[in-house]
């Protein structure tokens, strides 16, 4: 019987595969537990659009990401903070100091570790899906 799946099954397949299982199968387990759903019925009719759907919003997304990557890329920003004399700062700038400054998502910047020093430094930012760019940040002393 073909069926299309509602939700991930383990040992079988995950959300929006059409599979063949057997019929007692499909009939006693995984249509009453709403894991799955004839192709022609009406959820799994909303299912299939579902996800065409949301195939069709995530290359959006990834589309918008591809040009803010390609905004951000090379670009240079500079921040400041209070520093003592050996050049250390008396906090640190963090990945939500970066992402603040350049108006994107914390998630985004490449940061293993916070600045504790004053200098330059080169930070990536990954997009996911493949998508990246690379900004120098430029910590200097606050006036």
């Amino acid at each position: 019987m073909r069926l299309i799946l509602l939700k991930d099954v383990p040992n079988l397949g995950k959300k929006g595969e059409i599979k063949d299982v057997k019929e007692g199968y499909a009939l006693n387990l995984l249509i009453p537990r709403g894991l799955a759903a004839v192709p022609a019925s009406a959820s799994g009719r909303a299912v299939t659009q579902a996800l065409q759907s949301q195939k069709h919003q995530s290359e959006h997304q990834a589309k918008e990401l591809r040009v803010m990557a390609q905004r951000l890329d090379n670009q240079t920003i500079t921040l400041s903070a209070k520093s003592g004399v050996s050049k250390k700062l008396f906090g640190s700038i963090t990945k939500s100091d970066v992402a603040k400054h350049l108006g994107i998502d914390k998630h985004y910047v490449q940061l293993d570790q916070p600045i504790h020093h004053l200098g330059s430094y080169t930070i990536s930012l990954n997009f996911g899906q493949a998508i990246t760019a690379r900004i120098t940040l430029n910590v200097v002393e606050e006036d």
